[in-house]
């Protein structure tokens, strides 16, 4: 396991570790500042590892790790299978939501709401189906939600 999924796995067990996860990806922190949480937890990530993990979340097929340690990583984004999850409904925001919003994908696109589903468009100019399973939006667009 590398350092990486070392803090995935620790932010996912450790509800403090988690909410400064959350915190700092709502204020679209720096890899750096990543790096400095996981260092107070006693885990030494390195930039290349955010950037594979974060190449491989955005491709539909990772080159650089076999299947199962991409599983390992992220749950399976890579392809067609979901990431790790969480319930990340807000009753008072996810109603007048009409597209793919931090809260559908969290931390690195990598910690999905349990009610967002992104599927591959096989022939669309559009890449993606994002879809609310809630039924609050459902709309084509590249594998980040913007067209």
């Amino acid at each position: 396991m590398n350092q990486l999924q070392k803090f995935i796995k620790k932010a996912d067990e450790d509800a403090e570790l988690y909410k400064k996860v959350e915190a700092l990806s709502m204020e679209e922190a720096t890899d750096e500042e990543y790096i400095g949480l996981a260092s107070e937890y006693g885990i030494t990530i390195a930039n290349e590892e955010l950037e594979q993990a974060r190449s491989c979340v955005s491709c539909k097929n990772c080159s650089e790790l076999s299947e199962g340690e991409l599983d390992d990583v992220v749950g399976g984004s890579g392809g067609n299978t979901r990431p790790i999850t969480a319930d990340r409904f807000d009753p008072e925001v996810c109603p007048s939501q009409t597209r793919t919003r931090y809260e559908c994908v969290g931390f690195m696109k990598i910690v999905w709401c349990d009610h967002y589903d992104r599927q591959f468009l096989k022939g669309s100019n559009y890449g993606y189906m994002h879809q609310c399973k809630m039924g609050y939006f459902k709309y084509a667009a590249n594998i980040d939600g913007n067209n």
